[in-house]
């Protein structure tokens, strides 16, 4: 019942790139989708009334701690003049302004130079971080779609598949093969070029194939749900999609606010179009 009522409503909802900008825009479209940081915290405390120099011992101490954390030696609060402490999860819009600037170039396991204040200087680790910088490994490739049929067999299919892509390692150029022989119809009149894509985008056999293969390279024929294909990886890029993540997060708040609406409306349509016979 809820799979219905949910494919039912949500053909329903239209959510428009520029509700997207004006909530990511907002005040809690910020909080929202803000960085998340997992600090660790040393502070080396400083009097407010001590001399120039005790301020340069401490500033001296706080860059020997600083070093010996990013050496990967561990510190202890054994010394009464350190303290040490885990500021726990925290969205970057609730770090203390002291440390967002810092916090913004670092990445996890990172250690920071010491950072003077009135209390002290302080040195913060990134232990973890959550949707700071969302990378992933994209691929553009292309290909050629065969698929068997009432005039060719799946023997047929597969001879031709192995033709092809020996005359395009033969220095026949895959882009006019594929506009002749593929039958992918969104793909074939751009010589087969499927643009770029992510890791999940395509079905697993094809996905599989395409991460074996190097680029410039042609994969021996391999079979899907669509029939077979045989592919040619252009090239690799590691791609930042944090904004893109931000817009998804984004799309599915208010897609959760305007379905509960639409759900309420849908429910009171499908009542009012109800017939009930009631005999007594």
């Amino acid at each position: 019942l809820q799979r219905v009522q949910m494919g039912n409503v949500s053909q329903r909802i239209q959510i428009s790139d520029q509700e997207i900008q004006s909530f990511l825009k907002s005040e809690e479209g910020r909080q929202r989708t803000a960085p998340e940081y997992h600090f660790s915290h040393v502070l080396i405390p400083v009097d407010s009334d001590a001399s120039a120099a005790q301020r340069q011992q401490a500033e001296a101490r706080a860059k020997a701690l600083s070093a010996k954390m990013r050496a990967g030696k561990n510190i202890d609060n054994a010394n009464d003049a350190i303290s040490i402490s885990d500021l726990g999860w925290r969205k970057s819009t609730e770090l203390p302004s002291l440390f967002t600037e810092v916090a913004a170039k670092m990445n996890d396991l990172d250690v920071s130079e010491p950072i003077q204040s009135a209390s002290g200087f302080h040195i913060i680790q990134l232990l973890e971080s959550r949707g700071v910088k969302q990378m992933v490994k994209q691929t553009r490739a292309s290909h050629i779609l065969l698929k068997p049929s009432a005039i060719r067999s799946e023997a047929q299919t597969i001879a031709l598949a192995k033709e092809l892509r020996q005359r395009a390692l033969n220095g026949e150029s895959f882009r006019d093969l594929a506009k002749e022989y593929s039958e992918d119809i969104g793909s074939a009149q751009e010589g087969g070029d499927l643009g770029w894509t992510t890791p999940g985008q395509l079905v697993p056999e094809f996905q599989k194939a395409m991460d074996e293969t190097a680029p410039g390279e042609i994969h021996e024929p391999v079979a899907s749900n669509y029939g077979w294909h045989v592919i040619k990886v252009i090239e690799r890029r590691n791609q930042d999609v944090t904004k893109d993540m931000r817009k998804q997060i984004a799309r599915n708040i208010i897609h959760e606010r305007k379905y509960a609406d639409e759900l309420d409306i849908w429910l009171r349509k499908i009542r009012s179009e109800a017939f009930v016979d009631i005999k007594i």
